[in-house]
């Protein structure tokens, strides 16, 4: 990886932790930690669920893509690219599927999160004791790293996967 993406993670990284960390210290403790929940549902499931979706989708893609005559054309050209671009192809149907299953998943967890809290009365203007919002400002750090995982897990591994085919292309030629 070059050193502005390095950088540009970096900066990606501390902004979602500041930004959760203010977020922590208004919403407190329960909520930041109800937070963090709904997260760990939403990936956990989002994992398991798009490897079976994205396994069958990105084959299909693929097979679909080995039937145009430009691809063909490629292929007959540069033989040796065939296996990378068919797992770049892959890899990225992968990628975006993780994150349509995960962000769907979260918006409705956190849809009957609101729910719930809202029917047990719990209210978002209570008055925070200093250790619910110190603790909600550390859960918020936590909040804002677990979500930075996520996001970038997936995409640094996928834009490490484009480059090798990209220099494999520019060094190799096919």
């Amino acid at each position: 990886m070059s050193w502005i993406l390095t950088v540009g993670l970096f900066l990606l990284l501390a902004g979602i932790v500041v930004i959760n960390v203010f977020h922590g210290r208004k919403r407190g403790m329960v909520r930041t930690g109800i937070a963090i929940g709904v997260l760990l549902v939403s990936v956990i499931i989002s994992v398991f669920v798009s490897r079976a979706v994205a396994s069958a989708a990105g084959g299909r893609v693929v097979d679909l893509l080995r039937e145009t005559e430009e691809m063909q054309a490629v292929f007959r050209d540069l033989p040796s690219l065939a296996p990378l671009i068919s797992a770049t192809v892959s890899t990225l149907i992968a990628v975006v599927i993780f994150f349509m299953i995960y962000y769907a998943l979260r918006g409705i967890l956190n849809l009957i999160v609101m729910i719930v809290l809202r029917a047990t009365g719990f209210s978002k203007d209570e008055k925070r004791t200093g250790t619910d919002r110190l603790v909600g400002t550390l859960l918020g750090a936590v909040l804002g790293v677990m979500i930075f995982c996520v996001i970038a897990m997936p995409t640094v591994g996928y834009l490490t996967l484009a480059d090798d085919a990209l220099g494999a292309l520019l060094t190799k030629g096919g």
